[in-house]
């Protein structure tokens, strides 16, 4: 493989790589900033080095492993990264000393709190945002979240209650922006999608926990989570129109619909 010392950004998709494969490209590109694998087949152990000083964006996602792995995260100036958390490999992180973004793809009915306490425990303190997504991520919100004393920015998928994550919340004492996450698909050949997203703003977690409790116990966040995703702009205005009262509260509450090419937002 020729050098390519002045590539930035690579993305590797629907391929088959080996842990030999990767660590070839980040030899042979020193100036990498930019790493995506997804969609992909991974033969075995992953090993990002100390070797790629450059890199500042790696994202290893929805990927599936051929055998159990160990992914090994080693990287003095990462700053975000988006990976697969499962029982089935072991992930790592070592010298990641300036990563404050991260996301996580939870997958696996056997994931829980332990395993991610342990893939979290370097970054702790030094997290300014996570984001929590996969059909098995809602297995996070109980008793034993990490403590992320400067986390500032947590973003959800798919949760059906509140309630249930104060305890995640309240390990979060910094935090000032909750956001939820929902999409969903037409079941017509129209191909459509919809977006949804509930934001929740405040100078602490105390103050997100209370309009997160106002929300659950008022019963508005049933009608939020589960409106009629395909209907007219005219309609979706009325809809908006009709809860936006109802959400005035001292702290800052968002709710944002996105339909096709438009895109609706109150707060």
């Amino acid at each position: 493989m020729r050098p390519m010392k002045y590539l930035q950004n690579l993305s590797l998709i629907m391929m088959k790589v080996s842990g030999e494969d990767i660590s070839l490209f980040l030899k042979n590109c020193p100036f990498l900033r930019k790493l995506r694998i997804s969609q992909s087949v991974l033969t075995g152990d992953v090993h990002i080095s100390e070797a790629t000083p450059a890199l500042e964006d790696l994202r290893i996602a929805g990927c599936v492993y051929l055998k159990s792995a160990i992914v090994n995260i080693s990287a003095p100036n990462l700053s975000i990264v988006c990976v697969d958390a499962r029982p089935g490999h072991a992930l790592r992180f070592k010298n990641v000393p300036r990563v404050v973004e991260a996301l996580f793809n939870i997958e696996g009915p056997e994931y829980t709190m332990q395993h991610f306490t342990s893939t979290l425990s370097c970054l702790t303190s030094q997290l300014h945002k996570l984001t929590l997504y996969g059909p098995d991520a809602d297995k996070l919100s109980g008793k034993g979240f990490p403590q992320l004393p400067n986390l500032k920015e947590l973003i959800l998928y798919k949760h059906t209650c509140l309630l249930s994550l104060a305890n995640m919340i309240s390990s979060c004492p910094r935090l000032q922006c909750l956001t939820f996450k929902c999409f969903a698909k037409a079941k017509d050949a129209t191909c459509r999608e919809s977006y949804g997203a509930l934001t929740f703003r405040g100078s602490c977690a105390a103050n997100i926990i209370r309009s997160l409790t106002y929300i659950e116990e008022s019963g508005e966040f049933q009608k939020i989570k589960s409106p009629i995703w395909f209907i007219s702009e005219y309609r979706l205005q009325l809809y908006v129109a009709m809860i936006s009262p109802q959400l005035e509260l001292y702290f800052q509450v968002e709710l944002r619909y996105q339909f096709k090419s438009y895109f609706l937002r109150y707060s």
